[in-house]
């Protein structure tokens, strides 16, 4: 995951999509993960720290993966036609 994802269910605000369940999707995936050091704020934290973390990033990572996929899917296909 990187900042860039994080930043997609913002975006649903600028698209006037408030509502829109696929965007809602990437605000959980936000909510979840947003005490992990993901993406450029990893140079800033401690080695063994990140060492120790890692296992839990790995766990988040996958499940947001597997969770985000169909929504991520989804709003590929409505907004550029690409299945």
């Amino acid at each position: 995951m990187t900042n860039e994802l994080r930043k997609l269910g913002r975006l649903r605000f600028d698209a006037d999509l408030e509502n829109d369940p696929d965007l809602i999707a990437f605000v959980g995936i936000d909510s979840e993960t947003d005490a992990l050091p993901l993406g450029e704020i990893r140079k800033l934290w401690n080695p063994d720290a990140l060492k120790n973390l890692q296992p839990e990033i790995d766990k988040a990572e996958m499940w947001a993966q597997n969770f985000g996929r169909s929504h991520c899917e989804r709003l590929v296909k409505r907004f550029w036609g690409v299945s």
